[in-house]
């Protein structure tokens, strides 16, 4: 399994409850349409882990068989359709991305 994870910020001038609910309500149905995608995951940040505020919003985990599965997926039209949605919420200056492989251990 290939792991797609973001780290992001929502734009200036959104507050965050609208963040998240733009991310479920909206983004998320767009998001779950690019083929080849097995499992999508947002993690809204609550707070961070000294107890104050988060550094960053949230953290969304989009799942793929294989890279050539990730790869075509975010090359489709609906995966050129998730990011341009994505920058109406996500301030794409600020986002962390990283292709991870997942190795269960439990």
């Amino acid at each position: 399994m290939v792991k797609g994870k973001f780290v992001v910020t929502r734009v200036p001038g959104m507050s965050h409850e609208e963040f998240v609910s733009y991310w479920r309500d909206v983004h998320a149905p767009i998001a779950k349409k690019m083929p080849g995608l097995r499992k999508y995951n947002i993690n809204p940040a609550s707070e961070g882990g000294d107890g104050g505020d988060a550094p960053f919003d949230g953290i969304a985990e989009l799942s793929f068989d294989d890279q050539a599965a990730f790869d075509a997926g975010f090359g489709s039209p609906e995966g050129q359709a998730t990011m341009e949605d994505a920058a109406k919420f996500i301030d794409m200056s600020k986002i962390k991305a990283v292709v991870t492989e997942e190795i269960s251990i439990i």
